[in-house]
């Protein structure tokens, strides 16, 4: 009685293993050469996410900009009625800063002035924070909060 031996693959089947292990090293390849670029920075994925300020639709970021040393924001009132006795307070953690700004009174669809946060400080080139904006309804007593969050690109 003879031995039963696996069945031999032939010629087909050994080319379509040295195929697929050919294009397989191709794409490690190509991911590790990615992977050395993405790690000393020359190809950065985040600088491809854009700034973005979300506050909601009652008050909004109407425009923002962070430079090396400072934020500067401009809020618009999209609430339908004025507002006053505002204050916005912008958080971050690395570099750790807080800093609020009165503005006082706003109009129904007004916006603020530039209002600048944590001036001064060494910002890296992506900042992620925390932005509160305290109100009352003019003709109230009781105060209102809107919170949010920015991701901020340095810009000249």
């Amino acid at each position: 009685m003879q031995a039963m031996r696996p069945a031999d693959p032939g010629p087909k089947g050994q080319a379509a293993m040295e195929y697929m292990i050919t294009y397989g090293w191709v794409v490690i390849v190509v991911l590790v050469a990615l992977a050395a670029l993405a790690y000393f920075g020359v190809f950065n994925p985040s600088s491809l996410i854009p700034s973005r300020c979300d506050l909601g639709s009652e008050i909004h970021c109407l425009e923002y900009k962070m430079n090396a040393t400072s934020i500067t924001l401009v809020l618009y009132n999209n609430l339908g009625y004025d507002i006053q006795g505002v204050n916005v307070t912008v958080s971050t953690t690395a570099p750790d800063c807080t800093d609020s700004v009165f503005v006082g009174n706003l109009g129904n669809s007004e916006k603020t002035g530039l209002l600048s946060f944590c001036s001064g400080t060494a910002f890296p080139a992506r900042l992620r924070g925390d932005l509160t904006v305290i109100y009352a309804v003019a003709g109230e007593s009781v105060s209102h909060s809107l919170k949010g969050a920015f991701l901020l690109h340095q810009e000249g």
